[in-house]
């Protein structure tokens, strides 16, 4: 009956030590500001919040005392669960994922992942205003392109394409090709999450002019000119490329679909 009891304990303060390591693990996410790269920011309070629970269940579970359970101390009452089994269990499921978290210096998904995802120039938003006004600049035709308005100017172009056509139009973003291109197409691009990393997407304008020197995967501030061609059966915008200026990655990587 003791050894049970000690050994229901034992289990209670491993339990308990695995909460808290997810807690601190989620601390050191948002101490090292990664956390951005995980979740969008209206997922963040809601992180907050099971941090702190993580805490407090594991503190509550390894001080529970279940030397005040009812244990009726017969053979009924033993599950015989082996101890090697049940640790073989926790390490498999709790304890190695939480060794590979905070052993990670960066939550970036890389280039190859990224490519693998496709690229997308199309995406509709609900607005009450009017968004060719919002982003457009008619006096110096001119968009400028920022983490706020991306996608407002994304469907512009592709609502208005003879509105803007000719208009300048300066962005960042980093260079994307996929397998399908040849060396003288490319995408300026950003990744853009709606609630988690999971469901990242990257979307981005095709690029037409001297593409072929930059570099895939690096980013750029980018200047150049909104025309429409004809793709397939259908006209598509595209930025003809007048100048560009390779930049650091910046510490916002994501945009958000909200």
């Amino acid at each position: 009956m003791k050894s049970r009891i000690q050994d229901k304990q034992i289990n209670n303060e491993l339990q308990g030590i695995i909460l808290i390591c997810f807690g601190l693990l989620i601390f050191k996410l948002f101490l090292s500001q990664q956390i951005s790269l995980i979740l969008s920011p209206k997922m963040i309070p809601f992180t907050a919040f099971s941090m702190i629970a993580f805490f407090i269940l594991g503190a509550y579970r390894m001080f529970s005392n279940d030397s005040m359970s009812n244990g009726c101390g017969c053979d009924g009452c033993d599950t015989k669960s082996a101890g090697i089994k049940r640790y073989l269990q926790y390490s498999i499921l709790f304890i190695l994922p939480l060794v590979i978290g905070f052993n990670l210096e960066s939550y970036n998904l890389s280039l190859d992942s990224i490519t693998k995802r496709g690229v997308s120039s199309d995406v509709t938003l609900r607005s009450d205003g009017n968004l060719l006004s919002e982003v457009v600049n008619f006096q110096e035709k001119t968009i400028e392109v920022t983490d706020s308005n991306f996608f407002k100017v994304m469907q512009v172009l592709n609502e208005n394409m003879q509105e803007v056509e000719g208009f300048t139009i300066n962005m960042k973003g980093f260079v994307y090709r996929d397998d399908n291109f040849n060396e003288n197409e490319a995408v300026i691009a950003r990744q853009a999450m709606s609630c988690c990393v999971a469901d990242s997407s990257v979307f981005g304008y095709m690029l037409k002019g001297e593409v072929n020197t930059l570099e895939t995967g690096k980013w750029y501030e980018l200047k150049g000119r909104v025309e429409n061609i004809e793709m397939g059966d259908e006209m598509t915008p595209v930025i003809k490329v007048i100048s560009t200026k390779e930049m650091k990655e910046p510490k916002e990587l994501y945009i958000y679909i909200i």
